[in-house]
Order: C-alpha cells, then sequence, then structure tokens
C-alpha cells in the first residue's frame, strides 16, 4: 500500500472490507462526517448521525451495508464500521516519540486483547502499529478451559471466598501483603495472638470469613501454617475496619510487629 495517501482500493484490500464507488480515490487524512474535506475519510457508526451523510465534504465514507445506498461518496462496507475506521485512522497517526535505547521487539497479549477508544483496537491493529514501527505482536490463545481466566476472574472468585478457584487461574495461592499493625491484642489475651494487616480498599481480598493458609515473613522468608480471618470482628464493639487477621497455628512467641 502507497502511504500516506492510500486509495479506497487498498484500503478495502488491507482491511478486507467491501467497496462501493471508485476505488482510485486517494486518503490523506481522517476526520469526523461534519468536519472532513476533500481527500479524507470519515465514518458512521451511530444512526444518530446518519442526516450528516447527505452533507459530508469527505471524499470517502466507512459504513454500514444498511447505509450504502445513501452516501453521496465513494464508501468502505464494514461489519463494525467504527473499529475499521479506527484501525484506518491508526495509518495517519503521527509516531509518538520514543526514549532513546528503550524500545520494544515483539509485544505478546491474550488472543482477546483489546485497547484504545471504545476498546476499538485488537490483535490486529496492534500488529498494524507493530508494522509500522519496528516491533511484532502476537495474540496467544487463553487458558481457563471454558472459563477464560482473566483479572475480572480472580476478582470474582475472591469476592466469593473461592480462593482455590483464584489459585488456580493465577498459578499459585492468592496472597494479602502488608505491614503487621497493633491490633486490640484480643487474640493474646485468649492465647492466641494474631497478626493484624488492613486490607487496602483499592486491592481485592477474599470475602470475609476464616480461611486455611500460611503467614510468610517477608523479612526472613520463614513461612508458618495459620488461620487467617478476613471481616470487620463484628462480634465486638469498636472498630469496624475490614482486615485479615492471621493466627499462626500452635505459635504464640511470635514477634510480628
Amino acid at each position: 500500500m502507497s502511504a500516506p495517501s492510500p486509495t479506497l482500493a487498498e484500503l478495502a484490500a488491507r482491511f478486507t472490507l467491501g467497496l462501493r464507488g471508485d476505488g482510485s480515490v486517494r486518503i490523506r487524512g481522517v476526520a469526523t462526517l461534519a468536519a472532513a474535506g476533500e481527500g479524507q475519510l470519515a465514518f458512521l457508526a451511530n444512526p444518530r448521525y446518519r442526516q450528516e451523510l447527505a452533507g459530508t465534504g469527505a471524499s470517502a465514507v466507512v459504513l454500514a451495508e444498511a447505509d450504502a445506498a445513501d452516501c453521496p461518496v465513494p464508501c468502505l462496507v464494514a461489519a463494525s464500521p467504527y473499529a475499521a475506521f479506527a484501525r484506518i485512522a491508526a495509518l495517519f497517526e503521527a509516531r509518538p516519540a520514543t526514549t532513546p535505547g528503550v524500545h520494544a521487539s515483539a509485544v505478546v497479549v491474550g488472543a482477546n486483547f483489546r485497547f484504545g477508544h471504545r476498546a476499538a483496537g485488537d490483535v490486529a491493529t496492534l500488529a498494524e502499529y507493530g508494522a509500522r514501527h519496528g516491533f511484532t505482536a502476537e495474540g496467544i490463545p487463553l487458558d481457563g478451559g471454558p472459563q477464560v481466566w482473566s483479572s475480572t476472574y480472580v476478582r470474582t472468585c475472591l469476592a466469593a471466598g473461592d480462593v482455590s478457584g483464584a489459585a488456580q487461574a493465577l498459578g499459585r495461592a492468592y496472597a494479602v501483603r502488608g505491614t503487621v499493625v497493633r491490633g486490640d491484642q484480643r487474640g493474646r489475651d485468649l492465647g492466641s495472638p494474631t497478626a493484624n494487616v488492613p486490607t487496602d480498599p483499592m486491592a481485592a481480598a477474599p470475602a470475609d470469613g476464616v480461611y486455611a493458609g500460611r503467614l510468610t515473613r517477608l523479612d526472613t522468608g520463614e513461612s508458618y501454617p495459620a488461620a487467617i480471618s478476613v471481616g470487620t470482628n463484628p462480634t465486638f464493639h469498636g472498630e469496624r475496619a475490614r482486615r485479615v487477621e492471621s493466627y499462626v497455628l500452635d505459635r504464640t512467641d511470635l514477634d510480628l510487629y
């Protein structure tokens, strides 16, 4: 394709789009239906803007098959006009400045990776960027069988208290990290001292409950079997901050502050 002013026929072939009208029209940029002028490509994806089609100054328009008959200029026909327009628009973007010595040679993403406004970009769009900017892009299949594993899936498991499901998706046990703080010390008075870690409201934590797990000291790497309570201690009056409390089984001699 002869950039930076490809013909409509070249765009149709490159992006697998239908072509209606003169395929020799050259495109030098993109704009909206209302703002586009000669040499520019516009798009129609929302019926709300269909009335602007008749008066557009664009040299061509990307639209759906249902609107092609009403288009006064040559057009590219796409199942998803917005997504097609976004991929074409990327051809006319100025290359961003990069830091000398820092440049990715390959980008690996999940097969369902999306990016950009309204998630219009996909792996194919990323590969288009790569071809112009000197890197390769590869989408790899997602693990998880019928259930795709993702950060959303992990958070859903944790919210339901399904720490086993979260661990399967992560490939490791889910962990909450933080600094041990002094609590009410009721556990110590009862002979079962706990290490209290406040939960970050921006981080995921398992649903309220008591879990079997391990407490690991980050300073020494020592790890102990523990009963871990997540919640707000509703039995007692006073502070109701949500926190994670770990009781190291059969140990009352540890100083974890």
